[in-house]
């Protein structure tokens, strides 16, 4: 019985919660900003129509001199965060090599050559030996090859655009998001459908509140579950509010310290994926945001889990009826 009222007061808080942040946004949805919210399909759809006119996108995205840095970063700060793994082995903060790569993104031609003309500095950070700096600077200036020839590619391959497209729509479209209609010359360039703009701009996403509210929802019965289970330990009348209040804190801190220790202890980070509140997805910002299934899994796991255990302890105690 115990079991079915917490489970209905989670639900019932749960659409509460749900219910009160929809109406809250519909307020205020006149004065919020248009927010981009391309799914799949669109994604898709909006590739293809690239595709097929090549010529156009560079007209109707309004690409400029400027263009190629700015998607040159942001697609070198993604593969980065991909491998921080590969990072921390190699003992580099994934923090200053992206502080590195804006720098070298604010004047890539001025940046080239302070490393080809004091390597020094460089070589330390990479952890590059003395004996090493002759291929060190080779590799430089292969780079800034490299570099300059993606440049000119960038401005007369589609196909190059395309790259750095896929890895980042919103890059691109968010310049479209402050005035609406602003869009129009896109769409028309590129043959997209009259309504496109209306489907991947909204002032808010009910699909990602609801997700979301999935998540709260399932954080909040596997605690409350676990709470359940560890009350059945607690000696009859005593209060078990510290020992739930504890728990809750204990899980958030843990969560707090495992982020805080991301960048310097990948043994904490580790340890803090015991926290239910690690489990979440609580990053909106990917294209397509949808709720993965390896998450729910773990949370029901969990949740039948402590259940189960809490069942077998309350039948072994000796209650008088």
């Amino acid at each position: 019985s115990k079991t079915a009222v917490m489970f209905s007061y989670v639900t019932l808080l749960s659409l509460v919660f749900f219910l009160v942040s929809l109406l809250a946004m519909e307020t205020v949805k006149s004065q919020s900003p248009r927010q981009l919210n391309l799914s799949r399909k669109e994604q898709e759809k909006l590739v293809t129509q690239i595709e097929e006119h090549p010529q156009e996108i560079y007209e109707a995205f309004n690409i400029h001199e400027d263009s190629f840095d700015s998607y040159a970063l942001n697609f070198a700060s993604k593969l980065l965060n991909s491998n921080a793994g590969e990072l921390e082995d190699m003992n580099l903060e994934l923090n200053e090599m992206n502080a590195l790569i804006e720098q070298a993104m604010l004047d890539p031609e001025a940046f080239f050559s302070s490393v080809l003309n004091e390597p020094d500095d460089y070589m330390d950070l990479f952890g590059i030996s003395q004996n090493e700096r002759e291929d060190f600077l080779l590799n430089i200036e292969k780079e800034r090859e490299e570099y300059r020839e993606m440049k000119i590619s960038f401005y007369q391959s589609p196909q190059v655009f395309l790259t750095f497209f896929q890895e980042n729509p919103g890059l691109a479209l968010n310049q479209f998001s402050s005035k609406e209609g602003s869009m129009d010359r896109a769409i028309n360039l590129l043959d997209l459908p009259d309504d496109f703009e209306s489907k991947i701009f909204s002032k808010y996403s009910p699909e990602k509140l609801a997700q979301i509210t999935v998540y709260v929802f399932l954080l909040i019965l596997t605690v409350g579950f676990l709470v359940l289970t560890l009350s059945l330990l607690i000696k009859r009348g005593r209060s078990n509010l510290g020992m739930a209040l504890g728990v809750v804190f204990f899980f958030y801190i843990l969560n707090s310290l495992s982020s805080a220790a991301k960048g310097f202890s990948p043994i904490l980070a580790i340890i803090g994926k015991i926290s239910p509140f690690t489990w979440m997805d609580t990053d909106l910002s990917p294209s397509g945001f949808i709720l993965q299934p390896w998450r729910i899994i773990l949370f029901l796991g969990v949740s039948i889990l402590a259940i189960v255990i809490g069942n077998r302890i309350f039948n072994r105690k000796d209650i008088l009826v």
